[in-house]
């Protein structure tokens, strides 16, 4: 009998459009056991399909940072988190009067108050009717963006009394430490107390697995949050002393061997 009944990849940096013949084959002795692959990312839904598909994982993606949990092989949404209407018009009329960059997605579209936009590969819709836009559409995620640093730099503390209703869940890192000058810097944000724990949690409950029967992989202990969970199983890449000289690939096959397959 297997240990485990499903595997969370939350791996940064790996891009699953570009894995080896070899990892796809462990992935795959994976699901013939009967064990669910399922990737947990704070990227858009169109993102983690697309790199899910590539890689051949199980049919059930957590993404937008857990407010979204999706099997696209069903095309069904499982769960959502949306975020407030009304503090989705207080943040757009905000972006507009400050002029920043807003990007607005639901599971299936996304939308920009910027004209031929794109931005991690998605293409967005352009939009000035936020009231029509909100009328047909249930946002999950937004993306803030701007070259602006000082006033990025304050946009946190300025939300969190502005806006209490959502959380900032992924900072740009050029912040702490700008590089250069005129880059764009970015915050995604979805509604508060929302964490990849909850996309987890609400997909355990759907397929009825105890947590005990769960393990999460990730690059190290504080990219986690659901090191939190009770009874899961955590592994961390940047742990592993023996494979700290090779790629973030071969560190996952290594501890899917061993975790999974007893190798």
């Amino acid at each position: 009998m297997n240990k485990y009944d499903i595997v969370f990849m939350d791996i940064d940096n790996l891009n699953y459009l570009n894995i080896s013949s070899y990892t796809k084959q462990v992935i795959q002795k994976l699901k013939r056991q009967g064990i669910k692959v399922v990737l947990s990312t704070s990227n858009s839904a169109s993102y983690a399909l697309a790199q899910s598909q590539a890689a051949n994982l199980s049919e059930y993606v957590i993404c937008a940072n857990g407010a979204e949990v999706y099997n696209y092989r069903l095309k069904k949404a499982l769960y959502s988190k949306p975020i407030a209407k009304d503090t989705l018009k207080g943040i757009y009329e905000y972006c507009q009067s400050h002029n920043l960059i807003l990007l607005l997605y639901s599971f299936k579209n996304q939308f920009s108050n910027l004209a031929d936009y794109s931005y991690n590969g998605d293409h967005f819709t352009y939009f000035t009717d936020i009231n029509h836009l909100l009328t047909n559409y249930q946002i999950n995620e937004i993306v803030i963006i701007s070259s602006n640093y000082n006033r990025m730099l304050a946009l946190p503390n300025l939300f969190k009394a502005k806006f209490p209703a959502v959380s900032f869940y992924n900072l740009s890192p050029t912040l702490i430490s700008p590089s250069s000058s005129n880059k764009e810097y970015a915050y995604k944000i979805v509604a508060t107390q929302t964490t990849k724990n909850t996309g987890i949690i609400k997909l355990l409950d759907y397929l009825n697995i105890a947590s005990e029967r769960v393990v999460i992989i990730g690059n190290h202990s504080s990219s986690l949050a659901s090191t939190n969970l009770l009874g899961i199983t955590t592994a961390f890449i940047d742990n592993y002393n023996d494979l700290k000289d090779t790629s973030y690939e071969d560190n996952l096959v290594k501890i899917l061997e061993q975790l999974c397959l007893n190798k």
